[in-house]
């Protein structure tokens, strides 16, 4: 019966190592070009910035939809995008098949943090909750097309092919011919629409006297065609933002296009790439009208996870995807995909002080950091879907109407034939004598006294830099991006509290000082196999004093199991008096029964604060570890490490004096079912691990030898028989 349950844990343990050898990986890397060739994809238009030289240089593309965040491209070879496509979940290779997943996310190429390929997914996304005057009936009027040729017939009107800035003719816009009116249309397609059956509005154009149904001149007309409404509805139907300043470190991009549409509010994103993986972001509403404008927005953190793969466990890599997180109130909070499905209303929502929120992954983090210590006063939301859509999404808790500012400068961005007259803010402070530092009363007041010109003048032009004045003090919203590495060094200069995001679980406290010993010895070696030996071999040394008193007394225990076996024989059947002369035995011999095990209860916090470190270690992400192990944070491609660690546990449990009075079952499950066991377990963690835990288990073998050739039977001295 004992051999029978031995044979049947060993069966298990070799077929699991088979099950994890012969698995279907799915798609394989060669098919994956296929795929990415057979799917269209939409372009959209985009600017790219970057910062940063060598390998931490950095790309951000900014999608002109949205302006949100179309790629974050990490240049170091590090951390070069090997083909995922492969390593996707059976359902999303089929969606990725077929076109609905961009499979080029998974394909070779620089590292990137987006991982959603919808323009309307891209991170930062702003969510317009409200956007509107306290004249409700106040729109703006955007050019959906150029002026050109408008071919009228009875079959429908041709209005040629899209050009460059050209808008998506939707149904609702309206057709108008100069001379002859406008009509509403009621379908459309690039090249061509379809007219409402109604009357037009009016004749002659914008303005003109409303008239009976009348049809559209049939032959070639001038004209155009426009979207009137009100912000919020122009907003709805169209975010396409235009590009009116760049450079190669930063952009500013505007909604709507200021050269092309008549409107008295503008959207303005600039974005900066610096240093460090540092992206910094200005969100800002313009309100050149004579109303008051109040604008409600948050703004929204998108990534994407499979929501088919396989849960975690046994043997799935310990691999932490990307989830949503906040740091409200000093607090951070961060949900997992499956955690957030298993919410009622799938989010989790914190109120407070917001210092940040972010996508977080095992080595790479994507977040948006507010200025000061406290942060912003808002709402943060952890959300997830079913199509594998999360997002952390920030709304500030009070946004006051902005002031009529009619009389404000604009800004330079603004084309001539739109300003009405009013110069841009840089003119007009430069007219009047000031800067943007001296933009108070007194210096306002200093500047119109010395103003030679005319005193309307002087006025006007105090108007207008006051306008300037009250938009800059109340930027909008602005942020920094980190969006790179998760390097220990990098996350504290940028936020302290940034660091709370490496999982280093309880022990952070002994896994930093870890991580920090690892870099400092792989920058004086250049070897990171090396590096982890060197680290390995000083807790080892440290640790000794525990472990050298645990091993001797499994060697005192060991010792006594002659007279532990005379006292069994004698005293087996009262059990009483068996475990009274057990204890006087032990007393007698100095030994402490449960010697051996407090030391390990105290190695334990080291040992997980090492695996926690080199677990989180973004240094080691696919960093060779040396010859066949290309990347340490993967499984051992060959699963030679765990065989040879399966061996080296062998040889430990031979060399560890047994339990005196253990079970024989239990002592051969111990000897021989563990080590295969444990071996299996380590065939799905990171090379780096199974390393660290090899040398440590080859050191404690070495360390067990030594102690039974120095100390086996002389550290207990025979007493006779008990």
């Amino acid at each position: 019966m004992q051999r029978s349950i031995l044979v049947t844990l060993i069966a298990a343990a070799v077929g699991g190592v088979l099950y994890l050898v012969f698995r279907d990986k799915g798609v394989k890397p060669e098919e994956a070009s296929a795929i990415v060739a057979a799917v269209k994809k939409e372009v959209v238009p985009a600017t790219t910035i970057t910062a940063g030289s060598g390998d931490t240089a950095f790309h951000v593309v900014i999608s002109h939809r949205g302006a949100g965040l179309q790629n974050v491209l990490l240049d170091s070879a590090q951390y070069a995008q090997k083909d995922r496509l492969h390593t996707l979940s059976a359902r999303a290779q089929q969606l990725a098949k077929s076109g609905l997943i961009d499979p080029t996310k998974f394909v070779p190429g620089p590292y990137d943090l987006v991982e959603t390929w919808s323009p309307g997914y891209y991170p930062f996304q702003v969510q317009v909750r409200k956007l509107e005057w306290t004249d409700k009936a106040r729109t703006m009027e955007r050019l959906v097309r150029a002026v050109r040729d408008i071919e009228v017939g009875k079959e429908g009107v041709t209005v040629g092919a899209a050009q460059a800035g050209d808008l998506v003719i939707q149904a609702g816009d309206r057709l108008v011919i100069d001379g002859a009116g406008e009509w509403a249309i009621a379908t459309a397609t690039d090249t061509a629409v379809t007219l409402a059956p109604a009357a037009p509005i009016a004749a002659g154009g914008p303005g003109g006297p409303a008239v009976a149904a009348a049809a559209a001149p049939v032959g070639k007309n001038v004209g155009k065609i426009v979207r009137r409404g009100t912000p919020a509805e122009q907003w709805a139907k169209d975010t396409n933002f235009t590009v009116v300043a760049s450079s190669p470190k930063d952009v500013t991009l505007v909604w709507p296009n200021p050269s092309r549409d008549r409107s008295d509010l503008f959207i303005e994103r600039t974005w900066e790439a610096r240093d460090g993986y540092h992206v910094e972001h200005a969100i800002r509403v313009r309100n050149l009208s004579v109303d008051a404008l109040q604008a409600e927005y948050s703004v929204v953190l998108n990534g994407w996870v499979d929501p088919w793969a396989e849960a975690p466990g046994m043997f799935t890599p310990p691999i932490k995807h990307w989830a949503p997180a906040c740091h409200v109130g000093g607090t951070k909070t961060e949900e997992a995909f499956s955690s957030l499905l298993g919410e009622e209303t799938r989010e989790v929502a914190v109120e407070g002080k917001v210092e940040w929120f972010a996508l977080n992954s095992q080595y790479f983090l994507l977040a948006a950091i507010f200025d000061g210590e406290e942060g912003i006063a808002g709402l943060c939301r952890m959300t997830a879907a079913e199509n594998g859509v999360i997002a952390a999404e920030f709304t500030p808790t009070s946004m006051k109407p902005q002031e009529g500012s009619a009389a404000a400068c604009v800004p330079e961005w603004l084309p001539a034939e739109h300003r009405n007259g009013r110069l841009t803010c840089a003119e007009a402070m430069k007219t009047l004598g000031v800067d943007d530092t001296h933009l108070d009363r007194a210096s306002l007041d200093r500047a119109v006294t010395a103003f030679t010109g005319d005193r309307d003048q002087a006025a006007k032009l105090r108007a207008m830099v006051e306008g300037h004045a009250r938009f800059t003090q109340n930027p909008g919203l602005v942020f920094t991006v980190f969006a790179g590495p998760k390097e220990l060094k990098a996350l504290e200069s940028t936020r302290a509290s940034l660091v709370g995001t490496l999982d280093f679980w309880y022990v952070g406290f002994l896994a930093k000082p870890m991580l920090w010993l690892l870099k400092v010895i792989h920058d004086g070696i250049g070897s990171w196999w090396i590096a982890i030996f060197l680290l390995t071999v000083i807790v080892r040394g440290v640790m000794f004093p525990l472990t050298h008193k645990q091993a001797v007394q499994m060697q005192k225990m060991q010792d006594l199991k002659p007279e532990l076996d005379e006292i069994q024989k004698k005293h087996g059947a009262d059990k009483q008096r068996l475990q009274q002369e057990m204890l006087n035995l032990y007393k007698r011999a100095g030994v402490n029964p449960l010697g051996g095990c407090f030391p390990i209860l105290l190695q334990m916090p080291v040992y997980i604060a090492l695996y926690r470190c080199i677990y989180s270690a973004v240094d080691l992400y696919q960093a060779p570890l040396f010859g066949w192990v290309y990347d340490m944070t993967q499984p051992d491609p060959y699963y030679i490490l765990p065989v040879l660690l399966g061996v080296f546990m062998l040889l430990q449990q031979r060399f560890m004096p047994a339990s005196p009075g253990a079970d024989p079952l239990q002592q051969k499950i111990i000897q021989y079912v563990m080590p295969a066991m444990f071996s299996v377990f380590m065939l799905v963690l990171p090379a780096g691990l199974v390393f660290y835990i090899f040398v440590s288990t080859a050191i404690g073998v070495g360390q067990s030898y030594w102690i039974k050739k120095k100390f086996g039977g002389k550290l207990t001295p025979s007493r006779g028989k008990a």
